[in-house]
């Protein structure tokens, strides 16, 4: 695991692979089955792949791997633990911990590929990663704020009591929905707060899609920009 020797391409593409295919799991297959007798099983078995896959994607960073190893494993914990000791402070915790585990993935793996990746396919992937666990983590910061405010989200489809909480999966629907700026406005933010995470999820979500992604296309070989400013022989 030491950082003088470069994976090759293909141990590369192969840790975005599993990355983005447990992402896809978790924001796509399991809000599907939420509302069955298991979903809450097999999401979290999906969220469990998401933080192994996370800690595989760091391995041949020594330090990271055990910064984001340990996180990995208390968020683990506490996702499973919330299933046997079911009250709010455990599910605060097993949220935020969850946010700031997955931010910290983003941000090793966009620094990554602006270091290491950014001339190489490769990066495209990790690009794809890197949208997917923002939005995942932005879903997971609503879910907890539900437990710390007072309503802060205002639901006209779901008649819902006060202490009642809506599955992650309508987390994640809002989540994208608002990082991409469409606004459907069937989930409307309330407090300061959620509206402050709202704006600044949208913000982040257009400025990351105008910006890397258009960088990063630039970079790749192929391009019409990388041709002409590659040295001439």
């Amino acid at each position: 695991m030491s950082n003088n020797h470069p994976l090759p391409a293909r141990s590369n593409r192969l840790r975005f692979s599993l990355l983005l295919l447990s992402l896809l799991a978790a924001v796509v297959v399991g809000p599907l089955f939420e509302n069955d007798g298991f979903g809450k099983y097999l999401q979290l078995s999906f969220l469990t792949l998401v933080f192994v896959s996370s800690i595989y994607t760091n391995w041949n960073r020594r330090i990271m791997f055990w910064v984001v190893g340990g996180a990995a494993m208390i968020g683990i914990g506490l996702h499973w633990g919330s299933l046997f000791f079911p009250n709010g402070s455990v599910s605060v915790a097993k949220y935020v911990v969850g946010f700031l585990f997955l931010g910290l993935t983003a941000v090793i793996l966009l620094k990554s590929i602006l270091v290491e990746y950014q001339a190489k396919p490769d990066a495209l992937l990790g690009a794809a990663c890197v949208y997917l666990l923002l939005g995942f983590m932005w879903a997971l910061g609503y879910s907890a704020l539900m437990f710390i405010e007072d309503a802060p989200f205002y639901f006209p489809q779901f008649d819902l009591g006060r202490d009642d909480h809506p599955h992650l999966s309508t987390f994640l629907y809002f989540s994208f929905v608002t990082m991409s700026t469409l606004g459907y406005g069937d989930i409307i933010p309330t407090t300061p707060l959620s509206r402050t995470l709202a704006w600044m999820q949208s913000v982040t979500g257009q400025f990351y899609l105008a910006v890397l992604v258009a960088y990063l296309v630039n970079m790749l070989p192929n391009s019409p920009r990388a041709v002409a400013q590659s040295p001439k022989r």
